[in-house]
């Protein structure tokens, strides 16, 4: 069993371990199973040496550790990190070098966080996966022929397998809860403008929230202490309460209320996915919660049309100047892709905008009536690597996986509601499954009390694919 970041932390305050040790010892880990997994675009090896024998000389001295001191933590590659390049997993980036840190890294920093590198992603984060043809197909420690989701399927893979104690990813469409999901770990998306996106390349800036990924419930509440905060900087920041996330973690549940999603939600679900579901609703009952049915939110019908419009509007925006140029070296596939956000007009995008609103208010009166709402965080489990379609749910039809994978997610960024997904076990086929839970706005602590209650009922499983991957090495 791995440590967690928690347990981490207490060791180095304790002087049990020092930094430049456990540093090593990631290092190590990451030399051995990386050159398989491919998690890694870039590693900070001399820097983080360096700044790990700093941070044991201040503890030697008496100096106040910070929240992480010590810590190595690496970072979804859509990050920006001074002197670090930032690729955002494409060859149109590859010589990025930022002049400043993204706020969140900033504030990691300022904990006593150290860089140990940036993670693999899905090109732009266009795609479900962590497919890339440019830095390697990031693999899943549970299965090396699965995909690890996307796309911060680096930041999951690279948690799951122990390459980074926890880590930042980035969720347009479920693109932290995904990867979670299909590696077995935690990934929260917070509410929209609780973490600053100041330094985050963005894919979609509307529709954008970056969240912790990790090997417990109590990492998530520990990066959610320090990463949020409103940020001057960037123009979406909430001012909200500041609260500590980890207070309420091991509270019991009391006059709480759960619901799972609507049946139209939950249509061509794996059915072993929804028994997980199932089990997951009667865990939360028998630790206080009472159970409360969904009425039909018709609303959600017009998410998947409207996430479609403004991603792509917002994300040709971005890109429009290099796609100008010729000689910008975009691959055609992707190209294309983006492309397709010329055939929206204004129109159809103040009519996605209305759409987002009239789901936003449907889903605050839903929250009126209980605290906590639950989906699988996935309809099926991962494919197979470089595999277009993916086959599963009630009517085991290949689907495509770019808007299938997402789609218990992808409402929920549309409308900026916070979500987790939990591992609860593993299925028949030995693929962990993932639980999402869904709160209203800034219920992040109460989010992370119910995820606990789910955690001590499904204790974390480590990947078997690792014990393979050493035997190669």
């Amino acid at each position: 069993m791995f440590h967690d970041a928690t347990e981490w932390i207490g060791r180095l305050k304790r002087r049990e371990i020092s930094s430049e040790a456990l540093l090593s010892s990631y290092l190590h880990r990451i030399r051995t199973y990386d050159p398989t997994l491919r998690c890694y675009i870039t590693l900070c090896e001399e820097d983080a040496l360096e700044a790990a024998r700093k941070a044991d000389e201040r503890l030697a001295q008496g100096a106040e550790p910070g929240v992480l001191h010590g810590l190595p933590i690496a970072v979804k590659d859509f990050i920006c990190t001074a002197g670090t390049r930032t690729t955002a997993g494409s060859n149109v980036l590859e010589r990025f070098v930022p002049a400043e840190h993204a706020t969140l890294w900033r504030r990691l920093e300022q904990a006593g966080a150290l860089l140990l590198g940036k993670l693999n992603m899905h090109e732009f984060g266009w795609g479900a996966t962590s497919d890339n043809p440019h830095y390697g197909d990031c693999r899943n420690p549970w299965e090396l022929a699965r995909s690890a989701g996307g796309s911060s399927g680096g930041c999951a893979a690279a948690v799951a397998a122990d390459l980074t104690p926890v880590t930042v990813g980035s969720d347009t469409g479920g693109s932290i809860r995904v990867p979670a999901a299909c590696c077995g770990v935690y990934g929260l998306k917070p509410t929209y403008g609780v973490i600053s996106l100041h330094g985050v390349i963005p894919m979609a800036p509307s529709l954008d929230h970056v969240g912790p990924m990790a090997r417990s419930v109590r990492d998530l509440a520990l990066m959610m202490n320090v990463l949020s905060g409103y940020d001057p900087r960037d123009p979406n920041s909430v001012r909200a309460v500041r609260q500590d996330y980890s207070q309420s973690l091991d509270m019991p549940i009391t006059d709480g209320t759960v619901a799972i999603g609507p049946e139209p939600l939950l249509q061509d679900a794996d059915p072993e996915f929804i028994a997980r579901l199932l089990q997951a609703a009667d865990v939360l009952r028998q630790a206080g919660a009472m159970l409360h049915e969904c009425d039909s939110i018709p609303e959600l019908r017009e998410g998947p049309q409207a996430m479609t419009v403004i991603a792509r509007t917002e994300s040709l925006l971005y890109h429009d100047e290099r796609l100008k140029n010729p000689d910008s070296p975009y691959r055609e596939g992707l190209r294309q892709r983006i492309e397709k956000g010329r055939q929206y007009s204004a129109l159809d995008y103040a009519a996605a905008e209305q759409a987002r609103r009239r789901l936003r208010r449907s889903l605050e009166q839903a929250f009126e009536r209980f605290d906590v709402m639950l989906t699988p965080t996935m309809p099926v489990a991962t494919p197979l690597l470089g595999r277009q379609q993916t086959a599963g749910g009630a009517a085991n039809q290949p689907a495509p996986r770019s808007g299938h994978f997402n789609r218990f997610t992808n409402i929920f960024n549309l409308a900026g509601f916070p979500a987790v997904s939990v591992p609860c076990g593993v299925s028949s086929s030995g693929l962990p499954i993932g639980i999402q839970l869904i709160a209203a706005p800034f219920q992040e602590a109460k989010l992370l009390q119910y995820a606990r209650q789910l955690e001590l009922a499904f204790p974390l499983l480590s990947p078997p694919g690792m014990e393979r991957i050493g035997a190669q090495s």
